[in-house]
């Protein structure tokens, strides 16, 4: 099964608000220098593609022989057997309501902070959805660091119970 490395709901929320900001090489480019406007332009155009790629281009794909992370230019893959460990982690961003993210790591060290900028062919990443931990457990019989034993990341992210 396919998913969108970002939540789609993250995505349209965030097209949009970048969306709305094309106002202001416009207005660079009314009510100054046309090279204002246009260079105002392309900072905006490539933001934009830059959103397209992290939000709607990165997919993971997830069946019977493993894992893959695809991109427009990257396209790993790691059997059930390479993987060690399934876990969750966070972003180091320490925003109310942060989510987790479920990484996949091939080299055997469980990280519970969790970089972009560590993605390669021994290690991926993709956005906490219900329907992914549902479609791992189908292939994925060992342990889910952070989920299946207690940790301080499912103390942070576990729903708080009310008692009654």
């Amino acid at each position: 099964m396919t998913f969108r490395v970002v939540k789609p709901g993250f995505t349209v929320l965030f097209m949009i608000v970048f969306g709305a900001t094309i106002v202001l090489p416009v207005i660079m480019f009314l009510w100054t220098s046309v090279w204002y406007g246009l260079f105002f332009l392309a900072i905006w155009a490539m933001g934009y593609a830059l959103i397209i790629n992290q939000c709607l281009i990165k997919r993971i794909e997830i069946d019977k022989s493993g894992v893959a992370y695809k991109t427009l230019t990257k396209n790993y893959k790691m059997s059930w057997d390479e993987i060690k460990i399934v876990g969750f982690g966070y972003l180091p961003i320490k925003a109310p309501g942060a989510k987790p993210w479920i990484y996949f790591a091939a080299d055997g060290v469980s990280c519970p902070v969790l970089n972009a900028a560590m993605v390669n062919d021994k290690y991926f990443m993709v956005n906490y959805r219900q329907k992914i931990v549902d479609e791992i457990r189908k292939y994925w019989l060992k342990e889910i660091d952070g989920l299946d034993s207690e940790s301080d990341f499912e103390k942070r992210f576990k729903p708080k119970r009310r008692l009654t």
